[in-house]
């Protein structure tokens, strides 16, 4: 929506469709880390409001992490992605379920549910990449007879 809507109506009206994908890049790019950053410094313990928030920035903070990967990272791929985001929400709502069950979070007190899901989105688009192999991309070149 940026991109379209604001970038190029606004900024750069006679922008080309690779400024275009440049400009939605750096735009998500530029979500992602203000969601991650707000999902760190917004956390508060005492209020389940912000925890709710808290929790839904973690997420979103994780899932930019597959999303970027995914954007500048060739070997993943589509089905890498789906795994990923599966597992860091499952990661995250264990965390968010565990500190509720058992009243501190399964590793230490300091890694919270946006440490824990920022950090499986990581490892998990890294080792789904490498163990799911790509498909080939075919190649069609023109018909060179006569």
């Amino acid at each position: 929506m940026f991109t379209r809507d604001i970038y190029q109506s606004l900024i750069y009206t006679n922008a080309d469709e690779r400024h275009l994908f440049l400009a939605s890049r750096i735009s998500t790019a530029v979500a992602g880390i203000l969601c991650a950053i707000a999902a760190i410094f917004l956390y508060s313990g005492s209020i389940r409001v912000l925890d709710i928030v808290c929790f839904a920035y973690s997420l979103r903070g994780a899932l930019f992490v597959v999303v970027l990967l995914g954007l500048f990272w060739k070997r993943t791929s589509l089905k890498d992605a789906v795994l990923d985001m599966i597992s860091t929400v499952a990661v995250g709502c264990f965390w968010v379920l565990y500190n509720k069950f058992v009243g501190h979070f399964p590793i230490n007190a300091a890694i919270s549910e946006t440490y824990a899901s920022v950090s499986t989105a990581l490892v998990s688009t890294i080792f789904f990449s490498m163990l799911i192999p790509r498909r080939k991309e075919v190649k069609i070149s023109p018909n060179t007879s006569n």
